[in-house]
């Protein structure tokens, strides 16, 4: 069975405890009914029912520390240059890879477009030296 398998049931497993332990807590008068069935609304009819319940999620898996505070950096900077929210709690992000010590976050629509050469810009084109065999 592959790695991402188990982490799937495990989250199917959790929900369906979730689920039960909620349902104990309604019919035990620990939490308001018509609270749990409007929050639950919200999850059934939304996919960004996080957002809309106020959660700050950032990925459903388990993110390194790292990885984690690279990732709250990209939001920063979306939101302060761009002044755009982005919310990257559904991004899917592969296993590190040795040697590659920095994440890289482009959102959709962000990449420019194929352009010319700017009016007025010179662009030098210096010899690449080899570094490496």
């Amino acid at each position: 069975m592959k790695k991402g398998m188990i982490a799937r049931t495990d989250q199917k497993a959790r929900v369906f405890s979730l689920q039960t332990s909620v349902s104990e807590m309604v019919l035990g008068g620990k939490r308001d009914a018509k609270e749990v069935a409007d929050a639950l609304q919200v999850i059934k009819d939304h996919r960004d029912f996080a957002k809309r319940l106020g959660l700050k999620l950032v990925s459903s898996v388990s993110l390194d520390p790292d990885t984690s505070r690279q990732l709250r950096e990209w939001q920063t900077l979306y939101r302060e240059l761009f002044g755009q929210e982005k919310d990257f709690s559904a991004l899917r992000i592969p296993e590190r890879q040795l040697g590659v010590d920095r994440l890289t976050v482009v959102a959709a629509g962000m990449t420019p477009p194929p352009c010319a050469k700017p009016p007025g810009i010179t662009i030098l084109r210096a010899p690449v030296k080899r570094l490496w065999r």
